[in-house]
């Protein structure tokens, strides 16, 4: 009937926008103190929110609500946001996972800073062992070929 239509659309508003604050919570959280990367996921979030606002079919509306389950899942869970240090270097704050009581990661996790020497050592290490791939294996092959 049009009364329990009326009635689903309602529900569906109240989640999707339940949802939302949701999402803007959890991106106020990740971002926080970092004022420009907090105003563009507003926005992006608002994008996306207004882009499916006029969407009707009730399957893509029960998807687009497991949709942001799921991103806010992962921005609270799995992303870290990290911060220049007066040493030039980034720093994470990474916690234990909430959902694993079994976790084997440790309460305070203190990884050692990494510099951008480190990063461009890596890179061209990475880089060659690319080059060595492209051309033929590189000297894992060569010395099996004279073997």
């Amino acid at each position: 009937t049009t009364a329990a239509m009326a009635a689903k659309a309602v529900a569906s508003r109240a989640a999707a926008l339940g949802g939302y604050r949701r999402l803007l919570r959890a991106s106020r959280d990740l971002f926080a103190g970092d004022a420009p990367a907090l105003a563009a996921s507003r926005v992006e979030l608002r994008a996306q929110f207004e882009a499916r606002r006029h969407e009707t079919d009730p399957d893509a509306i029960a998807s687009h609500l497991r949709d942001v389950t799921e991103v806010e899942d992962m921005m609270r869970e799995n992303l870290v946001q990290g911060r220049l240090n007066q040493r030039g270097n980034y720093e994470v704050e990474l916690r234990p996972m909430k959902t694993d009581p079994n976790s084997s990661c440790p309460p305070k996790f203190d990884p050692a800073p990494v510099d951008m020497a480190e990063v461009e050592k890596a890179e061209r290490e990475l880089l060659a062992q690319e080059k060595a791939a492209a051309a033929g294996g590189g000297a894992a092959d060569s010395r099996s070929k004279s073997e």
